[in-house]
């Protein structure tokens, strides 16, 4: 389940990185910046169900 958690996070990261670069050249100053705080908050997320994933495997 942590696995499936994982790859979905880190899928939505990306995609609101790039959101954030394609509206950081556009001009839309809140839009870019909404979008990397979600791409920061959805990495944090992914990177803490790994860590969960790891300490269970230990």
């Amino acid at each position: 389940m942590l696995i499936i958690i994982l790859v979905v996070f880190f899928t939505l990261s990306y995609y609101f990185k790039l959101s954030f670069i394609e509206n950081l050249q556009n001009g839309e100053a809140r839009v870019a910046k909404q979008s990397k705080y979600t791409a920061v908050a959805c990495q944090a997320i992914a990177m803490i169900s790994l860590g969960i994933f790891l300490f269970k495997a230990l």
